[in-house]
């Protein structure tokens, strides 16, 4: 099988009712995102963003620059390859 190609973790969660099921919900989504990574390169993604107000999560996101470009989110469904 394959090596994953996607980082170990993703901390980006927001909107849970508790820490638990944050966790328990991240730990879900990051074993999809490593099960998908052995087929699809992923190694450039930098994060996944999982709330129940993703416009607010965009805006909150920290880029590690300053701008003044407001993200919003893609309407659709959305691929983009290198």
């Amino acid at each position: 099988m394959p090596r994953p190609t996607a980082r170990e973790y993703f901390d980006s969660l927001r909107g849970f009712d508790t820490e638990e099921h944050a966790r328990a919900f991240g730990n879900l989504a990051t074993t999809y995102v490593h099960t998908f990574s052995r087929y699809i390169d992923l190694a450039e993604l930098d994060g996944i963003a999982i709330a129940p107000d993703y416009a607010l999560a965009l805006l909150q996101l920290n880029r590690g620059y300053e701008t003044k470009h407001k993200l919003t989110p893609s309407e659709g469904i959305v691929w983009a390859s290198p």
